[in-house]
């Protein structure tokens, strides 16, 4: 067969193969085609849910799963909001530490700036939110891409709501860079504080120039962490200390809670209603301070469980199995914070 047989072959095939093709989805306009994932129809959806269309009934726009397909997949063109629509959200976060009031322009130190020009690829003109980590967050765009201080105008402020309390978990150091991802966990569930401790059964044992190399990392992956959740607030975090040390400060905390393996604990909603019980004013509200001690590897010992105890603090379990260190941190966290919240 020759060069032109075969291509006239290879059309009538195509157009054969067009034909027994299943129609376009209803009152699509084929002209328009589709952009950005999203295909253009028409004003008129009647014929897409009565089943008035000449469809045969293999075609999946013949019945309601198609239809609720398409829409999910293109929120804008449902009628008469049959999908609820998102607004839309910048695909940027920056860290920008800021003492003004009402800044006009941001300028972000050399790391952020890295990051959000060289790492995320942001360009002149994309939109940026930029937060403080003290419930400050603008809508902004970025005016200079610059790798080294990019600067960022303020387009308009959008102060977070006060936290109605505060968590701080008192972590016993674990073994080896668990706790930087206990640091980026508890970032991203809320907590407002962290308090790092060396106890008696603490393997890692810290200089003070690594101590201080480790509390940089700590507050980097805390940023880190709040740039991929969306926390406009970053957690305190303390510097190294000893146990014996930060029980004798812990006076503040309404509400002061150890996790533990030992015998004679209690669950955690008996503690809040013990809490209630001897405040019945609080009722009104949750604890506005409240602090989860949580040991290290083989947890606190005897003695210190006595001690916590002895400054106040009650011992709850998390449950019948044995949690590793950064488990029981980030389930502690998050157990207080929901009951908290509701």
């Amino acid at each position: 067969m020759d060069f032109e047989s075969t291509a006239s072959a290879n059309s009538a095939t195509r157009a054969t193969k067009a034909a027994n093709k299943s129609p376009a989805p209803p009152n699509v306009n084929p002209e328009l085609g589709s952009g950005n994932g999203r295909a253009f129809l028409t004003t008129d959806y009647t014929n897409i849910t009565d089943g008035s269309y000449p469809w045969n009934s293999c075609n999946p726009w013949s019945n309601g799963l198609g239809v609720l397909l398409f829409f999910v997949a293109n929120p804008c063109l449902a009628p008469g909001g049959l999908i609820p629509q998102l607004g839309s959200v910048p695909d940027f976060r920056a860290y920008c530490p800021t003492t003004e009031s009402a800044p006009a322009e941001l300028r972000l130190s050399p790391e952020e700036s890295h990051h959000l020009v060289v790492v995320n690829r942001c360009s002149r003109g994309d939109a940026v939110v930029a937060f403080d980590g003290h419930g400050r967050e603008w809508l902004t765009e970025c005016l200079d891409p610059s790798k080294s201080h990019a600067l960022l105008r303020v387009k308009s402020a959008r102060p977070a709501a006060p936290r109605p309390f505060a968590i701080t978990l008192a972590q016993a150091l674990p073994k080896g860079p668990t706790m930087d991802d206990i640091v980026r966990q508890a970032t991203e569930v809320g907590a407002a504080r962290i308090v790092p401790l060396l106890s008696a059964r603490t393997q890692v044992h810290l200089d003070s120039d690594r101590a201080d190399k480790k509390h940089e990392k700590w507050h980097t992956g805390a940023i880190e962490a709040a740039k991929q959740c969306g926390n406009p607030w970053l957690p305190e975090i303390a510097p190294l200390q000893k146990f014996e040390t930060f029980l004798a400060g812990a006076k503040d905390y309404d509400l002061k809670l150890v996790a533990s393996l030992h015998a004679g604990t209690t669950t955690l909603k008996k503690a809040l209603g013990t809490y209630f019980a001897k405040h019945p004013a609080a009722r009104q509200h949750a604890p506005l301070k409240a602090v989860w001690l949580v040991g290290p590897e083989g947890d606190f010992s005897p003695a210190e469980m006595t001690a916590a105890i002895t400054a106040g603090f009650v011992p709850v379990t998390l449950g019948p199995l044995v949690l590793r260190s950064d488990t029981a941190a980030i389930y502690a966290l998050s157990i207080l914070g929901n009951e908290l919240g509701s």
